[in-house]
């Protein structure tokens, strides 16, 4: 009889602690100075104060149907702030986002974000490009590009680049090292008598029995087994 799942078990019975691998690294992050017409320098994060004063400088934000664009604060209740008014200045803005796109430590996610900002910005060195040609460019969607410019605004440079937390700690997982390296023997072992094979239905039953995990569904008994053995192939 084959050893790989006695040393597959045996292996994973080391693992104290699950996890996923990762990367980690600094860089060095330098704020943008953000310039609103009729506002002035605007401080990051946003302050109550000048919040007010953005929506006293900003506009009704039109709307299409159909081939027409239409302004109507009774359809649609909110006001924009056009590109012509806003200005991105800093003599370190474009090269700290130019290091995080050039450099290949980043996650693909953090690369986008600077790329759309290096792309929006419509300072005198900026290229001033349009939501629609950095949607096309990148391949991404006019939410994900608002939505970079709507947390720089709220939220500043930072937390713009930097993944947003949990609201809610991770839940932990059922089966951890030790007692996925469990099931697996169970799996591979003998199957009760009149049975032809492990079914999961058999093994939610058994890893209860044996005291291997407290309850477990037979939902995750089995995306626990198939997220194991695809590994191995």
């Amino acid at each position: 009889m084959t050893t790989i799942p006695a040393d597959l078990a045996a292996l994973l019975s080391t693992v104290r602690r699950p996890g996923d691998f990762f990367a980690a690294g600094t860089a060095e992050l330098l704020a943008p100075l953000l310039e609103v017409e009729g506002v002035g320098p605007v401080a990051l994060p946003l302050l109550p104060t000048q919040a007010g004063q953005l929506a006293a400088v900003a506009k009704p934000a039109p709307y299409g149907r159909g081939a027409e664009t239409l302004v109507d604060p009774a359809v649609r209740h909110c006001r924009q702030i056009g590109p012509d008014q806003v200005r991105i200045r800093g003599r370190h803005w474009a090269r700290t986002l130019e290091a995080i796109v050039h450099k290949g430590t980043h996650p693909s996610a953090q690369v986008l974000k600077a790329r759309i900002l290096l792309k929006a910005d419509m300072s005198e060195a900026g290229e001033s490009w349009s939501d629609e040609r950095i949607v096309a460019a990148f391949d991404t969607s006019l939410a994900t590009v608002h939505r970079t410019r709507q947390r720089l605004v709220e939220k500043g440079f930072d937390a713009v680049l930097q993944r947003k937390q949990r609201e809610r700690p991770s839940i932990a997982r059922i089966f951890d090292g030790e007692k996925e390296a469990r099931l697996i023997t169970l799996a591979c072992s003998e199957p009760p008598p009149g049975h032809a094979k492990w079914s999961l239905r058999l093994l939610e039953e058994k890893v209860v029995e044996l005291g291997i995990v407290e309850r477990a569904s037979d939902n995750t008994i089995g995306r626990t087994l198939k997220k194991t053995f695809s590994n191995r192939t």
